[in-house]
Protein backbone atom coordinates (compact mmCIF):
# COMPACT_ATOMS: atom_id res chain seq x y z
CA UNK A 1 0.00 0.00 0.00
CA UNK A 2 3.06 2.39 0.80
CA UNK A 3 5.01 1.43 -2.08
CA UNK A 4 1.62 2.21 -4.12
CA UNK A 5 1.51 5.58 -2.39
CA UNK A 6 5.01 6.52 -3.52
CA UNK A 7 5.01 5.67 -7.10
CA UNK A 8 1.74 7.78 -7.25
CA UNK A 9 3.09 10.88 -5.77
CA UNK A 10 5.40 11.09 -8.55
CA UNK A 11 3.10 10.19 -11.83
CA UNK A 12 5.17 8.87 -14.79
CA UNK A 13 3.45 9.15 -18.22
CA UNK A 14 4.49 6.80 -20.90
CA UNK A 15 3.26 5.99 -24.66
CA UNK A 16 1.45 2.60 -24.42
CA UNK A 17 -1.22 1.05 -26.93
CA UNK A 18 -1.37 -1.67 -24.46
CA UNK A 19 -5.36 -2.48 -23.82
CA UNK A 20 -6.80 -0.54 -20.75
CA UNK A 21 -8.86 -3.25 -18.35
CA UNK A 22 -9.53 -0.91 -16.05
CA UNK A 23 -9.83 2.86 -15.06
CA UNK A 24 -10.33 4.51 -11.80
CA UNK A 25 -10.89 8.57 -12.40
CA UNK A 26 -7.46 9.35 -14.33
CA UNK A 27 -5.38 5.89 -13.40
CA UNK A 28 -5.61 3.48 -15.81
CA UNK A 29 -4.66 -0.19 -15.22
CA UNK A 30 -3.28 -2.16 -18.54
CA UNK A 31 -3.29 -5.72 -19.55
CA UNK A 32 0.41 -6.06 -19.80
CA UNK A 33 1.13 -4.25 -16.15
CA UNK A 34 -1.61 -6.86 -14.81
CA UNK A 35 -0.09 -10.23 -16.65
CA UNK A 36 3.93 -8.84 -15.19
CA UNK A 37 2.74 -8.78 -11.77
CA UNK A 38 -0.12 -12.01 -11.38
CA UNK A 39 2.08 -15.26 -10.51
CA UNK A 40 2.61 -17.63 -12.88
CA UNK A 41 1.08 -20.18 -11.29
CA UNK A 42 -2.34 -18.20 -10.94
CA UNK A 43 -2.47 -17.47 -14.50
CA UNK A 44 -1.66 -20.92 -15.64
CA UNK A 45 -4.72 -22.09 -13.04
CA UNK A 46 -7.59 -19.94 -14.32
CA UNK A 47 -5.96 -16.71 -16.23
CA UNK A 48 -9.38 -15.21 -16.56
CA UNK A 49 -9.77 -15.18 -12.58
CA UNK A 50 -6.31 -14.09 -11.93
CA UNK A 51 -6.97 -11.29 -13.86
CA UNK A 52 -10.36 -10.19 -12.14
CA UNK A 53 -9.07 -10.93 -8.66
CA UNK A 54 -5.85 -8.75 -9.48
CA UNK A 55 -8.15 -6.05 -11.42
CA UNK A 56 -10.41 -6.08 -8.32
CA UNK A 57 -7.82 -5.65 -5.91
CA UNK A 58 -6.37 -3.23 -8.24
CA UNK A 59 -9.50 -1.05 -7.83
CA UNK A 60 -10.18 -1.04 -4.28
CA UNK A 61 -6.13 -0.08 -3.67
CA UNK A 62 -6.64 2.85 -6.23
CA UNK A 63 -10.05 3.59 -4.86
CA UNK A 64 -8.57 4.07 -1.25
CA UNK A 65 -5.31 5.59 -2.64
CA UNK A 66 -7.35 8.64 -4.12
CA UNK A 67 -9.59 9.29 -1.03
CA UNK A 68 -6.44 9.24 1.34
CA UNK A 69 -5.68 11.98 -1.25
CA UNK A 70 -8.89 13.25 -1.21
CA UNK A 71 -8.83 13.50 2.90
CA UNK A 72 -5.40 15.40 2.82
CA UNK A 73 -3.63 12.41 4.32
CA UNK A 74 -0.53 12.45 2.06
CA UNK A 75 0.48 16.01 3.56
CA UNK A 76 -0.19 13.88 7.72
CA UNK A 77 3.50 14.34 9.10
CA UNK A 78 2.69 10.76 10.21
CA UNK A 79 1.75 9.43 6.85
CA UNK A 80 4.80 11.87 5.49
CA UNK A 81 7.22 10.04 8.00
CA UNK A 82 6.38 6.80 6.86
CA UNK A 83 6.45 7.72 3.65
CA UNK A 84 9.88 8.52 3.65
CA UNK A 85 11.19 5.48 6.03
CA UNK A 86 9.42 3.37 3.02
CA UNK A 87 11.42 5.33 0.18
CA UNK A 88 14.36 4.90 2.65
CA UNK A 89 14.10 0.92 2.50
CA UNK A 90 13.23 0.55 -0.69
CA UNK A 91 16.65 2.67 -1.70
CA UNK A 92 18.42 0.77 0.51
CA UNK A 93 17.41 -2.33 -0.72
CA UNK A 94 17.76 -1.27 -4.02
CA UNK A 95 21.30 0.13 -3.11
CA UNK A 96 22.04 -4.04 -2.18
CA UNK A 97 20.49 -5.40 -5.39
CA UNK A 98 22.07 -3.61 -7.77
CA UNK A 99 26.26 -4.31 -5.61
CA UNK A 100 25.07 -7.82 -6.17
CA UNK A 101 23.96 -7.48 -9.89
CA UNK A 102 27.51 -5.79 -10.19
CA UNK A 103 29.24 -8.87 -8.61
CA UNK A 104 31.45 -10.87 -10.66
CA UNK A 105 31.71 -13.83 -7.64
CA UNK A 106 27.88 -14.78 -7.22
CA UNK A 107 28.01 -17.73 -8.36
CA UNK A 108 27.61 -21.88 -7.84
CA UNK A 109 29.11 -24.67 -9.61
CA UNK A 110 27.77 -28.14 -9.37
CA UNK A 111 31.03 -29.19 -8.35
CA UNK A 112 30.32 -26.65 -5.08
CA UNK A 113 26.81 -28.11 -4.55
CA UNK A 114 27.96 -31.77 -4.86
CA UNK A 115 30.68 -31.12 -2.00
CA UNK A 116 28.32 -29.40 0.44
CA UNK A 117 25.30 -32.41 -0.44
CA UNK A 118 28.69 -34.86 0.54
CA UNK A 119 29.90 -33.04 3.34
CA UNK A 120 26.34 -32.34 5.42
CA UNK A 121 24.67 -35.65 4.55
CA UNK A 122 22.93 -35.21 7.78
CA UNK A 123 20.69 -32.08 7.58
CA UNK A 124 19.19 -33.28 4.26
CA UNK A 125 17.62 -36.57 6.28
CA UNK A 126 13.50 -36.09 5.75
CA UNK A 127 11.70 -35.32 8.46
CA UNK A 128 8.58 -36.74 7.35
CA UNK A 129 7.17 -39.25 4.26
CA UNK A 130 7.63 -38.00 0.69
CA UNK A 131 6.09 -39.06 -2.27
CA UNK A 132 6.32 -38.29 -5.87
CA UNK A 133 3.21 -38.69 -7.96
CA UNK A 134 1.31 -37.96 -11.48
CA UNK A 135 -1.95 -36.15 -11.58
CA UNK A 136 -4.15 -35.35 -13.71
CA UNK A 137 -6.67 -32.96 -13.62
CA UNK A 138 -9.10 -33.06 -17.10
CA UNK A 139 -12.30 -31.18 -17.98
CA UNK A 140 -14.43 -33.57 -18.62
CA UNK A 141 -14.90 -37.70 -16.84
CA UNK A 142 -14.43 -38.49 -20.21
CA UNK A 143 -10.99 -37.34 -20.95
CA UNK A 144 -10.13 -38.68 -16.72
CA UNK A 145 -11.20 -42.09 -18.24
CA UNK A 146 -9.33 -42.02 -21.63
CA UNK A 147 -5.96 -40.57 -19.44
CA UNK A 148 -6.55 -43.23 -17.10
CA UNK A 149 -7.01 -46.15 -19.90
CA UNK A 150 -4.01 -44.81 -21.62
CA UNK A 151 -1.84 -44.59 -18.56
CA UNK A 152 -2.75 -48.40 -17.68
CA UNK A 153 -1.97 -49.30 -21.61
CA UNK A 154 1.44 -47.72 -21.64
CA UNK A 155 1.27 -44.35 -23.31
CA UNK A 156 3.54 -42.00 -21.84
CA UNK A 157 2.69 -39.37 -19.19
CA UNK A 158 4.14 -36.88 -22.08
CA UNK A 159 1.57 -37.94 -24.41
CA UNK A 160 -1.24 -38.51 -22.26
CA UNK A 161 -1.06 -35.03 -20.31
CA UNK A 162 -0.50 -33.13 -24.06
CA UNK A 163 -3.74 -34.82 -24.74
CA UNK A 164 -6.12 -34.37 -21.96
CA UNK A 165 -4.35 -32.45 -19.02
CA UNK A 166 -6.22 -28.64 -18.64
CA UNK A 167 -2.94 -27.53 -16.45
CA UNK A 168 0.25 -29.34 -19.18
CA UNK A 169 2.72 -27.32 -17.70
CA UNK A 170 1.89 -28.09 -14.20
CA UNK A 171 1.44 -31.92 -14.68
CA UNK A 172 4.46 -32.04 -16.39
CA UNK A 173 6.48 -30.18 -13.45
CA UNK A 174 4.58 -31.84 -10.60
CA UNK A 175 5.12 -35.23 -11.37
CA UNK A 176 9.09 -35.33 -11.60
CA UNK A 177 9.97 -33.61 -8.00
CA UNK A 178 9.01 -34.59 -4.34
CA UNK A 179 6.28 -33.88 -2.14
CA UNK A 180 5.91 -33.85 1.79
CA UNK A 181 3.40 -35.99 2.04
CA UNK A 182 1.42 -33.74 4.22
CA UNK A 183 1.37 -30.81 1.96
CA UNK A 184 0.66 -33.28 -1.24
CA UNK A 185 -2.35 -32.78 -2.54
CA UNK A 186 -4.42 -30.12 0.12
CA UNK A 187 -6.35 -29.06 -2.83
CA UNK A 188 -7.81 -31.99 -3.69
CA UNK A 189 -8.58 -34.23 -0.44
CA UNK A 190 -10.13 -37.50 -1.61
CA UNK A 191 -6.93 -37.57 -3.83
CA UNK A 192 -4.63 -36.90 -0.33
CA UNK A 193 -6.55 -40.34 1.17
CA UNK A 194 -5.95 -42.24 -1.80
CA UNK A 195 -1.83 -41.49 -2.48
CA UNK A 196 -1.50 -42.55 1.55
CA UNK A 197 -2.06 -45.95 1.08
CA UNK A 198 -1.57 -46.56 -2.66
CA UNK A 199 0.99 -49.06 -4.37
CA UNK A 200 3.66 -48.00 -6.09
CA UNK A 201 2.16 -47.13 -9.66
CA UNK A 202 -1.35 -48.03 -8.74
CA UNK A 203 -3.79 -45.41 -10.45
CA UNK A 204 -6.47 -43.88 -8.29
CA UNK A 205 -9.92 -43.91 -9.17
CA UNK A 206 -11.15 -40.93 -10.76
CA UNK A 207 -12.98 -37.98 -8.62
CA UNK A 208 -14.26 -34.71 -9.03
CA UNK A 209 -13.58 -32.24 -7.59
CA UNK A 210 -15.12 -28.87 -8.02
CA UNK A 211 -15.89 -28.56 -11.92
CA UNK A 212 -13.08 -30.88 -13.21
CA UNK A 213 -11.89 -34.93 -13.17
CA UNK A 214 -8.52 -35.54 -11.16
CA UNK A 215 -6.78 -38.93 -10.69
CA UNK A 216 -3.18 -39.81 -9.61
CA UNK A 217 -0.55 -42.47 -10.11
CA UNK A 218 1.82 -43.00 -7.36
CA UNK A 219 5.52 -43.08 -9.08
CA UNK A 220 7.75 -43.16 -5.46
CA UNK A 221 7.89 -43.05 -1.81
CA UNK A 222 10.79 -41.58 0.55
CA UNK A 223 9.92 -42.82 3.70
CA UNK A 224 10.82 -40.52 6.74
CA UNK A 225 14.65 -40.62 7.79
CA UNK A 226 15.85 -41.87 4.16
CA UNK A 227 18.05 -39.72 2.09
CA UNK A 228 16.85 -38.35 -0.81
CA UNK A 229 18.43 -38.41 -4.17
CA UNK A 230 21.44 -36.09 -5.25
CA UNK A 231 19.69 -35.21 -8.27
CA UNK A 232 16.20 -34.29 -5.75
CA UNK A 233 17.91 -31.66 -4.25
CA UNK A 234 20.61 -30.43 -6.11
CA UNK A 235 18.91 -27.29 -7.10
CA UNK A 236 18.03 -26.30 -3.04
CA UNK A 237 21.63 -27.12 -2.37
CA UNK A 238 22.05 -24.04 -5.45
CA UNK A 239 19.82 -22.05 -4.09
CA UNK A 240 21.27 -21.99 -0.98
CA UNK A 241 24.83 -21.44 -1.21
CA UNK A 242 23.91 -18.96 -4.07
CA UNK A 243 21.43 -17.36 -1.37
CA UNK A 244 24.67 -17.54 1.24
CA UNK A 245 27.24 -16.10 -1.17
CA UNK A 246 24.75 -12.76 -1.21
CA UNK A 247 24.53 -12.72 2.07
CA UNK A 248 28.30 -12.86 3.14
CA UNK A 249 28.64 -10.35 -0.12
CA UNK A 250 26.06 -7.99 1.46
CA UNK A 251 27.81 -8.27 4.88
CA UNK A 252 31.21 -7.49 3.47
CA UNK A 253 29.73 -4.18 1.67
CA UNK A 254 27.82 -2.90 4.39
CA UNK A 255 31.30 -2.88 6.86
CA UNK A 256 33.09 -1.41 3.61
CA UNK A 257 30.68 1.74 3.81
CA UNK A 258 30.91 1.80 7.50
CA UNK A 259 34.77 1.98 7.34
CA UNK A 260 34.68 4.77 4.89
CA UNK A 261 32.23 6.67 6.76
CA UNK A 262 34.33 6.24 9.47
CA UNK A 263 37.46 7.28 7.92
CA UNK A 264 35.89 10.30 7.07
CA UNK A 265 34.45 11.20 10.36
CA UNK A 266 31.00 11.08 9.06
CA UNK A 267 29.68 8.94 11.73
CA UNK A 268 28.74 10.97 15.15
CA UNK A 269 27.87 9.01 18.60
CA UNK A 270 27.11 11.63 21.47
CA UNK A 271 27.31 10.15 24.69
CA UNK A 272 23.90 9.08 25.82
CA UNK A 273 23.08 10.53 29.39
CA UNK A 274 19.81 8.69 30.95
CA UNK A 275 20.06 10.75 33.71
CA UNK A 276 17.77 13.30 31.98
CA UNK A 277 14.87 10.75 31.21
Amino acid sequence: MITGLLLSCKPVITETTDEVIARVGDTRLYLNEALYQIPSILLEQDSLKALENFRNNWIRRELLHQEAIRLGLENNPAVESKINASKKDILTQSLLDHMISQSRDIQVTRQEAVAYYETHKEQFKLDEPHVRFRHLIAASMEDAENARQDLLRGISWDNVVERYAVNKQNALRDATVFHPLSLSLQNAPPLDQFIRRMGINEISPIQRIGTRYQFVQLIERKSEGELPDLTWVLDQVEDWLLLDKKRRLVTSYEQQIIRRAQANKEIHLPDINLTKQ
